[in-house]
């Protein structure tokens, strides 16, 4: 049971792209099933992905996707819709929007004819995000490594509820910066000097006979990367005021070169969480927090949603979940910065391939 509960926290961590996957060595656990969807009051498609859990010493990046399932979302209105295979193991929806009010349930049929399903969970209203503001904080970064104090800034949301609702929140975050590259400025080695290599994307090439020449527009000297949160958020029921949520503190922005090259967007999601996924979201907020050993008792704790029934003995992990976001957000500006900071360094190489999922693409906001 220590170990199966143990994976079922690793498993969440992994399926879940705004935290981290933490990772120790050489604990076996027993074979399941593994489920990882959601359906949100957002515009589709949702996605269920299904893989069979492995062993922790083992690389848990490359899941072992399970193809071939009949997979359905339903609700508590005689709804049903069928999902899409669209890659092995995973699964999307067509034309379906959750709706606050409404009680949904995951169904799942392998191709051996097991059978799982979801704990029904009601969508519930995910109130408002009043605002998103920041604030400087000098040396706030490594202040127990007085070698390397960074500063930051601190990003806060205020919130408010929904009567009658259970305001359980969990809140994540995406940041957009802007920086640029000088790709004309790349070199290789022949023999023991360098010679210009610009890529394509310059707009520059090099010749022996004519040397650099500018041929067109640089397509890869200004980028847009993004940043996740990496930190269980929930709101602490225990401590709000008629239903409002002040000053929770949802991230922390380094003040760095290049993220500050122009300025820092960052986008907030309220996100309304059943019970049960609050429950492990907590959990997983301790976890995060503490620098207990990995094993004490909050982690053996965390359960799933999901349960075979076509047979009890059958071990599933897992979550399906349905939740309302609500968004807000604000740019950090270079002229927020109290204090001069240096310009940014000379990255001679096509700007798309320095940071993941970094694009040449202006956001439409920017």
């Amino acid at each position: 049971m220590r170990m199966r509960s143990l994976l079922l926290f690793f498993v969440f961590l992994l399926t879940d792209a705004c935290v981290d996957p933490l990772k120790v060595p050489n604990l076996a656990v027993e074979q399941g099933l593994v489920v990882d969807g959601a359906i949100t009051d957002q515009p589709g498609p949702y996605t269920v992905q299904l893989f069979s859990a492995q062993s922790l010493d083992k690389d848990l990046d490359k899941r072992q996707y399970v193809g071939g399932a009949a997979v359905t979302i339903s609700d508590d209105h005689g709804h049903t819709v069928t999902l899409t295979e669209n890659a092995t193991g995973t699964y999307q929806t067509d034309a379906i929007q959750g709706v606050v009010g409404h009680t949904y349930q995951l169904g799942i049929t392998l191709e051996d004819g097991r059978q799982y399903e979801s704990t029904p969970v009601l969508l519930e209203p995910a109130g408002t995000v009043d605002r998103v503001f920041f604030q400087f904080q000098e040396n706030s970064i490594n202040q127990n490594d007085l070698t390397k104090p960074q500063d930051a800034f601190a990003v806060y949301v205020d919130a408010t509820g929904t009567p009658g609702a259970s305001n359980l929140f969990r809140w994540r975050w995406k940041g957009i910066f802007h920086y640029i590259a000088f790709p004309e400025l790349r070199t290789r080695g022949v023999g023991r000097t360098e010679i210009p290599d610009p890529p394509l994307c310059s707009g520059w090439i090099y010749t022996d006979s004519t040397g650099l020449d500018q041929v067109g527009p640089c397509e890869c000297c200004d980028c847009w990367a993004p940043q996740y949160s990496t930190d269980a958020l929930v709101s602490e029921n225990d401590f709000i005021n008629e239903m409002e949520f002040k000053t929770v503190r949802v991230a922390q922005i380094p003040i760095d070169k290049r993220l500050f090259y122009e300025k820092y967007h960052i986008e907030v999601e309220q996100m309304s969480v059943s019970q049960d996924i609050y429950a492990f979201w907590k959990l997983v907020k301790a976890q995060q927090q503490s620098a207990s050993d990995i094993f004490q008792p909050a982690v053996v704790k965390i359960k799933g949603t999901i349960r075979c029934t076509s047979d009890p003995d059958e071990k599933a992990y897992g979550i399906f979940s349905a939740s309302a976001v609500t968004k807000s957000s604000v740019f950090i500006r270079r002229l927020d910065i109290p204090k001069a900071i240096p310009q940014i360094d000379t990255l001679k190489t096509d700007c798309r391939t320095i940071y993941p999922g970094a694009t040449n693409q202006r956001p439409p906001f920017w």
